[in-house]
């Protein structure tokens, strides 16, 4: 994802109400510069945590994973 406007915005918001309400969790990867900066003024950084933003899959993955070899159920996009 490179860039997003306020319909993606909207989008994600939902994706997020619905993975949050099966019990899940959202990570984000490849989030760099700018679509962080939207991201977090639109509210979807405070809503899955900072902690759940990645700049690179690999780190999305590793911490979905936990340290476990398998990863716990959660949408990465």
């Amino acid at each position: 994802m490179n860039r997003v406007d306020s319909t993606g915005l909207h989008v994600l918001h939902q994706i997020i109400d619905e993975v949050h309400g099966e019990g899940g969790k959202v990570h984000l990867s490849g989030v760099k510069g700018p679509l962080h900066d939207k991201l977090s003024v639109g509210g979807v950084v405070d809503r899955i945590g900072p902690d759940r933003v990645f700049d690179e899959v690999w780190r999305a993955v590793e911490a979905g994973a936990g340290g476990r070899e398998t990863p716990e159920p959660a949408m990465i996009m």
